[in-house]
């Protein structure tokens, strides 16, 4: 056991210093894509041919069949878990002249392990990595992050989910426990005027009276979308120093960057939204997510990274691809799904955010409206890395910052 958790923790160590460099794991935005689900469409509430429904007014009814009938499939046990991620959908008309919602509901089930054996062997692992004895064996944050590294992933579950009005069924759950559903759901409704907040449900056994609900942001046809990096983007994490950046990771409470919470408060407002591209794994989103809700930062959405804890992805964490493998397609998926929304990209120097965003000005040039890159590289403007990431774009578009101070108060 001892040499299995020891290379569960190199795997560790490897998938969070990759944060910091261009040599990474092979992460991915989701588990491998799963087959696109079509729902039927919604029918018009519309009282005395008055149009259709307000989507703010819709409170979808899926069918209660159908539900008991996915209920008796569901593979949820009494000691799994599930978390729903939160998920944007966009609103685009079709050709017939109706809508339909895009996007894609990820999610994970687990079971959570509370094993005492387990945890020592990590702690010590950690220690080992750390290089020092200095390591706590009692400490809230130090069992807070690590905790969701010992999860026991469930492989080849079904796990029915309802979004809207529709019960879908996602491709059964990847050995990281991972499981998603592409979305196109029809529905006779006009666009809304601002972001409308639904929820989506896991379906668990008839006999399961637990609830395990996710967020749906159900976006307008137009607004400002801000894709944000997070590491040393909102948040200070040396990933450029991998001792540092395990000790944040793990024994540090979290270290925002002054100000910027405030900042895209500014930006923002009621027909707009906040998507953060990140390389940490999916495994610390919960307390990431609690982090940024303490700090103030608006809700959002999230793209992470895929981490297999077990020997497999030794292989793929060996090849050190790099976070932009991560963030290019979940922000190129975005501006795909959102042609008339204006993007601004926040990201810093110590990843690949400037080549990455660099990239996406030159494809989308309509669409991104602003690039500022927070810099904890000490390279100047005029650095052949900025020229190169930056060639053919307009110099106007992107700026570097070092504090929060230094960014426009509102998005012209």
């Amino acid at each position: 056991m001892r040499v299995l958790f020891r290379r569960i923790t190199c795997a560790l160590v490897f998938a969070l210093s990759a944060q910091g460099c261009d040599k990474g794991s092979a992460p991915r935005d989701a588990p491998k894509p799963a087959g696109e689900a079509r729902a039927a469409s919604a029918e018009d509430e519309g009282e005395g041919g008055e149009g259709p429904l307000s989507v703010e007014a819709w409170a979808p009814q899926p069918d209660p069949e159908r539900v008991a009938r996915m209920r008796k499939q569901s593979d949820v046990s009494g000691d799994e878990t599930v978390l729903l991620y939160p998920t944007w959908l966009a609103w685009e008309a079709t050709k017939d002249g109706r809508a339909q919602w895009r996007g894609r509901l990820h999610g994970r089930i687990f079971e959570r392990e509370e094993d005492d054996e387990i945890r020592g062997i990590l702690i010590e692992q950690l220690r080992g990595a750390l290089g020092t004895e200095a390591l706590p064996l009692q400490s809230q944050i130090l069992e807070q992050r690590i905790r969701p590294f010992l999860y026991d992933d469930e492989r080849g579950e079904e796990v029915p989910v309802v979004v809207l009005d529709q019960v879908l069924q996602p491709r059964d759950s990847n050995p990281s426990g991972l499981f998603e559903v592409d979305l196109r759901i029809n529905v006779d409704l006009a666009p809304p005027d601002s972001v409308v907040r639904k929820q989506a449900q896991a379906l668990t056994p008839e006999d399961d009276p637990r609830e395990f609900k996710g967020e749906l942001f159900l976006l307008p046809a137009e607004g400002t979308l801000v894709i944000s990096d997070i590491d040393d983007t909102i948040k200070h994490s040396f990933v450029n120093d991998r001792l540092a950046l395990l000790r944040m990771t793990f024994l540090e409470p979290f270290d925002f960057v002054e100000g910027m919470a405030a900042r895209y408060r500014g930006w923002l407002g009621p027909r707009d939204h906040l998507h953060f591209v990140s390389a940490s794994p999916w495994q610390l989103f919960e307390v990431l997510r609690e982090g940024v809700e303490a700090e103030g930062f608006p809700d959002a959405t999230w793209s992470m990274r895929e981490v297999r804890m077990d020997v497999v992805d030794l292989a793929k964490l060996a090849k050190h691809t790099g976070s932009g493998s991560i963030k290019g397609p979940a922000i190129i998926q975005l501006l795909d799904r959102l042609p008339s929304w204006r993007v601004v990209l926040v990201g810093d120097s110590g990843e690949s955010d400037p080549e990455v965003y660099g990239d996406m000005a030159r494809r989308y040039p309509q669409q991104v409206h602003r690039i500022f890159i927070r810099d904890v590289t000490d390279e100047a403007r005029e650095s052949a890395r900025y020229q190169k990431a930056f060639e053919g774009v307009d110099p106007q578009k992107w700026m570097l910052f070092e504090t929060a101070d230094q960014l426009p108060a509102r998005l012209d």
